[in-house]
């Protein structure tokens, strides 16, 4: 009864660690290297609940990869291209390079014309644009969003099909973004974002 416990606790733990991108390949390997070292000790319950918790931690990853989605009929991106001005929530941790800030970003409504719609996009913009931003926040954000780009070679990474597992079907390049109010959301993943930055 424990391993069926732990088994769904894994599985419910590799759907969200999809959906949030919390894993890479280097958890992966460590679950199957803790599996590999509990069957070298020779304990066999040990091996078994490791066994069973990491397949079922993997079959809830991998569930996530294959589903198709598809937008809503009133998503924002069947407006695409267009420029707009969005109030929205920063939906996801704020990811940064040497010119260039990417997050998500919940649509809460389109500012500058009378337009209905929903949905979340994935914003880039300049590093002098997000300096105080954080995950919560709410914003004004100013930009072109257009439909993200396929790939063109079979087997290649699909960034529209990896934003379309997270419900984004949209990208935004933002010009602007103003932050109408800091620490908007706040709930376990904002926490498990101060921890990470700690």
């Amino acid at each position: 009864m424990l391993n069926l416990i732990f088994s769904l606790i894994f599985y419910i733990i590799g759907i969200l660690s999809n959906y949030y991108d919390l894993v890479n390949i280097e958890i992966i390997c460590l679950f199957g290297i803790i599996t590999t070292l509990s069957y070298l000790v020779k304990n066999i319950n040990v091996f078994i609940s490791f066994f069973v918790s990491f397949s079922f931690f993997l079959i809830g990853y991998y569930n996530c990869q294959f589903q198709k989605y598809e937008p809503e009929k009133n998503d924002i991106s069947i407006f695409t291209p267009i420029k707009l001005n969005i109030d929205g929530i920063v939906n996801s941790e704020i990811k940064r390079s040497d010119r260039f800030s990417m997050f998500e970003l919940k649509l809460v409504k389109v500012s500058n014309i009378n337009l209905y719609a929903k949905g979340n996009i994935f914003v880039v913009t300049e590093n002098k644009n997000t300096k105080d931003l954080n995950y919560g926040d709410k914003v004004l954000v100013k930009g072109k969003i257009n439909i993200p780009k396929d790939s063109y070679n079979y087997g290649e990474f699909s960034f529209k099909e990896y934003l379309s597992r997270k419900n984004i079907f949209s990208v935004m390049n933002a010009n602007e973004i103003i932050i109408l109010k800091s620490n908007y959301k706040v709930d376990w993943y904002s926490y498990l974002i101060s921890i990470r930055k700690k």
